[in-house]
């Protein structure tokens, strides 16, 4: 399986939800169509693959490109659509703890260059005139 092409697949779940997926290519097929009939990830469960969308997938990769691309992805579209919005990856569960809450915030807010404290742009925590404050969660 390490040597297996391998494929990243973007699910456009209902109300508005994302979820992202790797898995060799040989078996892409069965995996989305687990996906469509209700046994995939509890995620896709939960907000069912809309049959009127086509998954954006990106085949040809080494398991370790794959498992990039997955993360990177993941990242992307929680970032642009929201951490509640999308699961892949790592992030897979319905719910996510408070720790992988703070991690993903964390990440997103070095992405863009906002503060860690109070997650606006143009300084840092350590310049941040807002009340240290733990995350909002």
């Amino acid at each position: 399986m390490e040597n297996d092409a391998w494929a990243v697949y973007v699910l456009f779940l209902e109300q508005n939800k994302f979820y992202i997926g790797s898995i060799p290519e040989k078996n892409l097929d069965e995996r989305l169509q687990k996906h469509f009939n209700n046994q995939g990830s509890a995620w896709s469960q939960k907000y069912h693959p809309l049959k009127t969308s086509r998954p954006i997938i990106t085949c040809g990769l080494t398991k370790n490109e794959a498992d990039l691309k997955e993360h990177e992805l993941t990242y992307f579209y929680m970032k642009t659509y929201g951490i509640d919005n999308c699961r892949g990856h790592i992030y897979s569960q319905i719910t996510l703890s408070l720790g992988e809450l703070q991690a993903i915030t964390k990440r997103i807010a070095h992405d863009q260059s906002l503060c860690f404290n109070c997650f606006n742009p143009g300084h840092y925590m350590k310049s941040c005139l807002e009340r240290l404050t733990s995350y909002n969660y």
